[in-house]
Order: structure tokens, then sequence, then C-alpha cells
């Protein structure tokens, strides 16, 4: 664990070029965070009458923050993780629908409101087959 902001009055937090956090006493740069400690975090132990444990408090409070930071990046990272596979398994099923349009020879079909086939035109199912190829271009 850094002791970068036990002692610091500012603190700001920076990601590296690998997603990493860092924080730093020093003023920041483009894309740095700061971070608001409590007047309590930012005073030394020797302005405290215990400053063993206002020390091992403030050590602590850090750990803790710095704990949560994990988590919600890790919560982020699975959450982008599921929608990529998603976005995927909707690609392959798009392209599955592609393919099979493509194959020719089939008639398709969509159900009135009485739930009788009514056969789509060629016509439709070119604007269908340019559809689904504008999805696969955009998204996949």
């Amino acid at each position: 664990m850094s002791a970068v902001g036990i002692y610091a009055d500012d603190v700001y937090k920076i990601f590296d070029e690998n997603g990493r956090v860092q924080f730093s006493q020093f003023p920041p740069y483009k894309g740095a965070e700061k971070v608001k400690l409590t007047s309590s975090e930012k005073n030394p132990p020797s302005a405290n009458k215990n400053s063993s444990a206002s020390l091992q408090e403030r050590q602590s409070k850090y750990s803790d923050y710095l704990q949560s930071e994990r988590l919600e990046r890790k919560e982020k990272r699975e959450q982008a993780k599921q929608e990529k596979a998603k976005a995927i398994s909707k690609c392959n099923s798009v392209s599955a629908e592609l393919s099979d349009m493509n194959q020719g020879g089939i008639l398709y079909y969509d159900l009135d409101e009485n739930g009788k086939r009514v056969y789509i035109d060629e016509s439709r199912v070119e604007a269908k087959k340019n559809q689904l190829r504008l999805y696969l271009d955009k998204n996949c």
C-alpha cells in the first residue's frame, strides 16, 4: 500500500496507460482526478493526540477506498465482458440468418392478425437482407 495521501493536502487519482490507478500529491496533468479526503485524513499524526491509532485509521480508510476502487473496476470489466458476449451472439445470429436467406429457394412469410401465413415478395426479402448486411457492417 502506498502512503501517498496520508500527509498530503491534495491527492490526485490518475489512470496510467495500462488502466491502473496511480495516486499522487502533485498537481494533476490531463486525465487526473482530484480525490477528496476528509479533514481528519489530511492532518498529520503529530496534530492528533493518539498519532499511531490515527495513522492506522487513515491507512485503513485509504485501504478501504482502494479496495472499493478495485471492486468497481472489476464490476465494470465483467459488465463489458457480458455485453461483448451478447454482441457476438447477436452478430452470429444475424450472420446465420443472412446466410440462410442467401441460400435461396425458401419462401418467407409473416403471420397476419388471424395467424395465417402471408408470403413475402422478393423485394421485401431483399430489403430484409440489406437490413441484415447493414447491421453486420455497423456492429460486427
